[in-house]
């Protein structure tokens, strides 16, 4: 019994040493995601992302995953940064996932991203901007076959030593595309681009101006009793003046994100809207 709990506090000892919370290594690479998206001349958009380590990660940025809606991306793979090494592709299926280039035997490898560097990145698609999360993954030393026995010899359960990976990365938010089903209502999609609003103003921090958004959540609830009248006319000035206060906006108290993600599955419901109302 001595024996266990001394075994016990050497191994919170080294755990404290060694910077793990509760067994695990915290993950401690804070990505940040900044996008801009643009239409693309095949009439799709073109996600142009900056993706970079924080100043303040105390970790080497060594891989990440974007989640995404768009089935297309299954089969494909995505152009590696000009100004480092690494392996992008779709082949996860909801995810698009990098993973920086090197020698195993000799890691972190110098393509990855140490605090404050960063790398852009590019892809088309058909989707339309919509909120979704990333992750993000540092650089640790592996666990030694020596130290995972003790935990187990100490009482840990496998599944505490060994979590999902959605548990072990770091996660933000960014916008990635999104392919919607042809069968989508009016109403639905109203709805959505009035949680994209919500959330932009008042969780994200990709609408900055309170004023704005109370503009914006005024037409857009115009366009939808306007609809729910079937007052086309009216649902269509009101969408236009969301869109006019949108582009007005951008670079302003809109971020990158903000605007793309307002503007563009805006402009949809406008080409929608006159698609069913010629």
């Amino acid at each position: 019994m001595m024996g266990r709990i001394i075994l016990i506090l050497a191994l919170c000892i080294l755990i404290h040493q060694r910077g793990y919370s509760q067994i695990e290594r915290p993950n401690q690479a804070y990505g940040i995601f900044n996008v801009e998206v643009s239409q693309a001349g095949s009439g799709g958009y073109l996600y142009e992302y900056d993706i970079s380590n924080a100043n303040s990660s105390l970790q080497v940025l060594l891989a990440f995953k974007i989640f995404i809606q768009d089935a297309s991306f299954y089969t494909r793979t995505i152009e590696s940064p000009e100004e480092r090494k690494w392996y992008i592709d779709g082949l996860a299926k909801v995810h698009i996932t990098g993973a920086a280039a090197g020698n195993t035997l000799n890691l972190p490898t110098e393509n990855g991203l140490s605090p404050g560097e960063s790398m852009n990145i590019s892809f088309s698609s058909f989707g339309l901007p919509a909120i979704h999360p990333f992750y993000t993954k540092g650089f640790v030393e592996p666990w030694t076959e020596e130290y995972l026995a003790s935990l187990f010899e100490a009482g840990y359960k496998r599944e505490e030593i060994f979590l999902g990976w959605k548990k072990e990365w770091f996660q933000g938010t960014t916008i990635s595309p999104k392919v919607w089903p042809d069968s989508t209502s009016l109403s639905t999609f109203i709805d959505t681009v009035e949680v994209y609003r919500h959330r932009s103003c008042t969780e994200l921090g990709w609408a900055t101006d309170p004023g704005v958004c109370g503009e914006l959540e005024d037409d857009l609830s115009e366009v939808k009793t306007a609809l729910e009248s079937e007052d086309s006319l009216s649902a269509a000035n009101a969408l236009k003046r969301f869109i006019d206060l949108v582009e007005a906006e951008k670079d302003a108290s809109l971020t990158s994100e903000g605007y793309a993600l307002l503007y563009f599955n805006a402009d949809y419901l406008r080409r929608r809207l006159e698609k069913e109302y010629e």
